[in-house]
């Protein structure tokens, strides 16, 4: 499936969802109030650009590790997803342990009363905890991941809406037969099992050609690019060594 019929099947589930679930979120709408919610000073938004949407940001903190982003779906003027991160500083690299954290309170107080006004107590929980979960919200679906580093915590929620869930499912479900063949392609390129291989498989769409991003083994990243002509080629960044690199070609 080609960016274009991504595009016209994303558009078509917005308007089934405008019609049937009240209506999507806006993104021009949703950046306004998320600027006027965080009484943002320092908002931008990024146009969009080679076949992404435009992009919307605020970050706060001394150490600007508070930050809320609003994707934009595709260029067609709603809401792909909404991301708040905490980048939790654990260890004093010079703006002490848990820099932030009065404006990361701030920040998910104001998304609450944004997308769960009646759950800000629930969220700011789960924020705050060590634990992934998952809340249906409505229209949208709230995800919060954790996620332990050497010497910070990544706390992140994604709201998404379900009829942005819908398109990427039905996208997958598509690709996934040409997903899987990326694993089994992978594998013999590296030189261990499909099982230590994983993905969400989700196609981007290229210039010529789609890929799948995987996760191996460590820090290991693959892109597994199916082109058009019937070949294929793999780049890697091994042990999470940038930038990536071609390890194989060839054709189906």
């Amino acid at each position: 499936m080609n960016r274009s019929a991504n595009l016209f099947l994303l558009v078509i589930f917005l308007c089934f969802a405008q019609n049937a679930l009240g209506g999507l979120l806006s993104f021009q709408v949703e950046a306004d109030r998320a600027t006027k919610a965080l009484n943002c000073s320092r908002a931008k938004i990024l146009p969009a650009s080679s076949g992404m949407g435009a992009l919307y940001g605020c970050i706060a903190g001394s150490a600007e590790t508070v930050k809320l982003f609003i994707n934009e779906a595709e260029d067609v003027g709603k809401v792909k997803n909404v991301k708040l991160m905490w980048n939790d500083w654990f260890v004093d690299v010079g703006y002490g342990k848990h820099a932030d954290k009065k404006e990361a309170t701030a920040f998910v107080k104001a998304f609450a009363r944004l997308y769960a006004p009646n759950m800000e107590k629930k969220l700011i929980a789960i924020f705050f905890s060590n634990s992934n979960s998952t809340l249906e919200i409505g229209d949208n679906q709230i995800e919060f991941t954790y996620r332990r580093g050497s010497k910070i915590d990544e706390r992140l929620f994604v709201l998404t809406p379900k009829a942005v869930l819908a398109v990427k499912e039905q996208v997958n479900n598509s690709s996934a037969d040409e997903f899987c063949m990326c694993k089994v392609l992978v594998s013999k390129a590296v030189g261990y099992p499909e099982s230590q291989l994983s993905g969400d498989g989700e196609p981007t769409q290229e210039a010529g050609y789609k890929s799948f991003m995987i996760k191996g083994r460590g820090k290991d990243l693959f892109f597994c690019e199916i082109h058009s002509n019937g070949r294929y080629k793999i780049k890697a960044a091994l042990n999470g060594s940038f930038p990536f690199k071609y390890i194989a070609e060839g054709k189906f």
